[in-house]
């Protein structure tokens, strides 16, 4: 992989070669990636789904959605934009926290196919979303990479 052209195509690459370690994407992501929130990137500390009351798990659903959706519609020419769960304003790995999850999961242990059911459920047309688990020196992290066409 060159690791050449705009920075969030370089990620998807990374993301989707097995050949490259979490740590590697980590110190791309802190090195290449603009710390621009709302443009074609975003930080979330933690995200969770699912909780103990059914209030509670509409907010966090409405939440996901609601940073799908403002990612999703940045009119810009790149196909990828991406939200950052487990990181800092900085783009450094901080780990996702479990604390105050009243029952619900992170969105590192759901399933792929909840999420994306989510998404559908909510937006139409639904952008593709996929997720990439990192873990790297004890923290876990997750980044969806979201789009509003098919991947390749």
């Amino acid at each position: 992989m060159s690791g050449e052209g705009h920075w969030a195509q370089v990620l998807y690459d990374y993301l989707n070669d097995t050949g490259t370690d979490d740590q590697r994407v980590i110190q791309f992501i802190r090195d290449s990636v603009p710390n621009d929130e709302g443009r074609l990137a975003d930080n979330k500390r933690k995200m969770f789904i699912g909780a103990d009351s059914n209030r509670i798990e509409k907010e966090r659903e409405y939440d996901l959605v609601r940073h799908i959706c403002a990612l999703a519609n940045v009119q810009d020419n790149q196909d990828y934009r991406y939200l950052f769960i487990g990181f800092g304003n900085d783009r450094g790995l901080i780990g996702i926290d479990n604390w105050q999850s009243k029952g619900g999961k992170d969105i590192y242990e759901i399933d792929d196919v909840e999420i994306q059911n989510i998404i559908d459920d909510s937006l139409e047309p639904s952008p593709v979303v996929e997720r990439y688990r990192l873990d790297y020196d004890g923290k876990k992290a997750v980044i969806l990479a979201i789009t509003n066409r098919d991947p390749p």
